[in-house]
């Protein structure tokens, strides 16, 4: 297809995983890497660079990731998704441009970080007003940063995701925290019981992104999303 498509980051994941059609596997991936957002323009960018505080939202509008869909700009979570596909498959990939890509959609993603820790769906803050962030959208952040564990920021958001998850539980948030936290090295017992117990309460209301999921967190499937 020609029409860009976040699927396609999950997509090149799966097959990936499942040892089938590793060619197609690559050629997903190399899509991936010539897929470029929608960028603010020359005018926003001239500004964070004189004048940040003149934007209304905080961010480096120089630092491109991807995209939910064509001709949009970068945001959170496809980035995070596109990140573990190109991670996982580097090694077939050849070119600057791979690492190129991973290195600034990296950063991209470290620049939306709420000041605390964790990631907000949109951008940290808009108007001055500082934005709260999501544990499912953090969970997922943490997953595509895991090769930078011990950094500072990665560490601050783990502890911003277990707050977090004080107050939250949905069956997405959980899940994710749980492969969160497994690829982290962290003991996943807990929250695969808790999970199990909030799937006995709710069966996440039938929600097939969060059935699936729970499926990966509870059989060791944070596997698939490591490099």
């Amino acid at each position: 297809m020609d029409e860009s498509s976040w699927a396609t980051a999950l997509a090149v994941l799966a097959l990936d995983a499942l040892g089938r059609e590793p060619g197609r596997a690559v050629r997903g991936a190399r899509w991936l890497v010539r897929r470029m957002p929608r960028t603010l323009g020359m005018a926003s960018s001239l500004l964070h660079r004189f004048a940040p505080g003149s934007l209304a939202v905080r961010l480096n509008p120089d630092l491109k990731g991807w995209a939910w869909t064509a001709d949009a700009a970068s945001f959170v979570e496809p980035t995070c998704y596109v990140l573990l596909a190109l991670k996982r498959l580097r090694r077939q990939l050849h070119g600057a441009a791979v690492a190129e890509r991973i290195d600034e959609a990296e950063r991209m993603v470290y620049d939306r970080m709420c000041r605390d820790g964790g990631w907000n769906y949109g951008n940290s803050t808009v108007l001055e007003a500082e934005l709260w962030p999501y544990a499912d959208v953090t969970a997922l952040a943490l997953l595509a940063l895991a090769d930078h564990g011990r950094c500072e920021a990665n560490q601050r958001s783990l502890r911003a995701l277990r707050r977090m998850l004080q107050h939250v539980d949905s069956g997405l948030s959980v899940a994710w925290a749980t492969l969160c936290f497994s690829a982290y090295g962290q003991d996943p017992a807990p929250w695969r019981g808790r999970l199990v117990e909030r799937y006995a309460r709710t069966a996440f209301l039938g929600e097939t992104k969060a059935v699936a999921l729970a499926l990966l967190a509870l059989t060791g499937g944070a596997e698939v999303f490591r490099p």
